[in-house]
């Protein structure tokens, strides 16, 4: 079980994070500008929580962050290729479930 907490507020840094102790994502919805950032955030730290599960993921997470930098950590490399190649078709079903509509 994956919970989702939503922050209605703008962070500093950060438009979503995942924590593997709580399994929680959450997201701060004013981080967003339109419902492609959005999605894209889900689907990014809903990787997360597929690949960082156990105390040795998050330890290997945090060691190649620290060698390689946040922006070149193969998890986060994953996680951005996985929203950018998944947020198309996630707008698109969630047209077509009526959750989303067009103004």
């Amino acid at each position: 079980i994956i919970y989702l907490k939503l922050k209605y507020y703008k962070h500093k840094k950060l438009m979503g994070s995942y924590n593997y102790l709580t399994k929680t994502i959450t997201i701060y919805f004013d981080s967003h500008t339109n419902v492609e950032s959005l999605v894209d955030t889900i689907i990014h730290e809903y990787f997360h929580s597929m690949e960082i599960q156990l105390k040795k993921d998050q330890t290997e997470y945090d060691k190649l962050s620290l060698e390689k930098s946040y922006y070149n950590n193969p998890f986060e490399v994953r996680a951005r290729a996985a929203g950018k190649n998944n947020r198309s078709k996630c707008i698109l079903d969630l047209y077509k479930s009526n959750y989303l509509v067009r103004c």
